[in-house]
């Protein structure tokens, strides 16, 4: 299945209480030269038993430190750089057996068919986000060959700048 999928319409499958359907709307930035409009996704808006999909996912331990902690380390140190990593969150994958908790209804103009879509990667809007993400970096620099990249994610990316080993 490709990352975003289109799935079968049928009002059974749609009324199943198993899944769940991403309320979403959407953001104009007039200024931005690469992102003018973005999807935003609301993982805290409640179903008819009450409960979001916020409220039943597990966010895992708070693996990075404290904002004040990542500054002093960082003024401390005599050269120091930092990166990004374009679009992180839109770059890990979703288990399988997670996709129909990430379902959105969607269509482009109203006059349009609605359509049925799953969701295959992390998703803005949703608790778990940084967890995961520092996660698959803290992952990546265990597996890597490479042992001055190695060094490099452990030491910048997460573990001594996140306080995470002492």
């Amino acid at each position: 299945m490709k990352c975003i999928g289109s799935i079968n319409k049928d009002k059974d499958e749609i009324n199943r209480a198993d899944y769940y359907y991403l309320p979403h709307s959407y953001v104009l930035n007039d200024n931005s030269h690469s992102t003018r409009l973005r999807v935003v996704f609301n993982g805290t808006s409640k179903t008819n038993n009450g409960l979001s999909l916020n409220c039943i996912l597990m966010n895992g331990p708070k693996i990075q430190s404290d904002l004040l902690n990542i500054v002093v380390r960082f003024r401390t140190q005599k050269y120091v750089f930092s990166a990004g990593i374009s679009k992180l969150y839109r770059q890990i994958l979703i288990h399988d057996d997670d996709h129909n908790y990430q379902r959105i209804l969607w269509r482009s103009n109203q006059s349009d068919e609605i359509n049925i879509y799953k969701l295959c990667i992390m998703t803005y809007g949703l608790v778990h986000p940084v967890f995961l993400a520092i996660g698959c970096i803290n992952r990546i620099s265990e597996e890597v060959n490479a042992l001055q990249l190695k060094e490099v994610l452990k030491m910048m990316l997460c573990r001594r700048l996140f306080n995470r080993s002492k």
